[in-house]
């Protein structure tokens, strides 16, 4: 599992809380609010780099400007993390491959400013 659940949960990540939250229904806090509409998802087919929407850098995000992307993140995460950054509208996110087509590492881009009729 991506997370020990049954740790002390005042030591978690903010990640944590919302994987075991998500995942084992335990440290979800009963006084938050809820998220409110999900974030915009582009999907696999549309491409919204460039005039398409403008990038929004997350916490954790390595690279800059279009590339700075949450490497390794579910899409739950991912759009967790946008909730969590002030300006994201939305995500773009890709299920990662390997230049040998195998499973590889997932990115997450956080994005505002849509402009749909940019996007390919």
């Amino acid at each position: 599992e991506k997370y020990d659940c049954l740790t002390d949960r005042g030591a978690w990540s903010d990640d944590q809380s919302a994987w075991c939250c998500e995942h084992k229904s335990l440290g979800c806090s009963r006084s938050r609010p809820p998220l409110g509409p999900q974030p915009v998802l582009s999907c696999p087919q549309i491409n919204c780099f460039a005039q398409g929407a403008q990038a929004v850098e997350l916490e954790g995000s390595v690279g800059e400007g279009d590339g700075a992307a949450i490497v390794g993140v579910s899409l739950t995460e991912c759009r967790a993390a946008c909730h969590r950054t002030s300006g994201c509208d939305g995500i773009s996110y890709k299920e990662g491959t390997s230049d040998q087509g195998s499973p590889g590492a997932s990115k997450c881009y956080g994005k505002k400013n849509f402009n749909m009729s940019h996007c390919e």
